[in-house]
């Protein structure tokens, strides 16, 4: 996700509203969120392409999977 999007994102997930374009109020949202990701988001973190805040707001519960390839092998 690009630096110059993570601050809006990160503003709909704490203040759980949205302004459209043009709108005058904002637009109360409620939504649950599942993220996903290939990358090393830690890694990401301390390279300066991802925000720390962020980062914590999205983690709150972390799954690990084996990747598809090591699964197919197993059956």
């Amino acid at each position: 996700m690009p630096l110059e999007i993570q601050p809006v994102f990160l503003r709909v997930l704490q203040e759980r509203k949205i302004h459209r374009v043009g709108a005058i109020a904002p637009i109360p949202v409620n939504f649950r969120l599942i993220a996903a990701t290939n990358c090393y988001l830690k890694r990401e973190v301390s390279d300066g392409l991802f925000r720390k805040d962020l980062f914590f707001r999205l983690s709150t519960v972390a799954i690990a999977l084996d990747p598809s390839i090591q699964t197919k092998r197993r059956y």
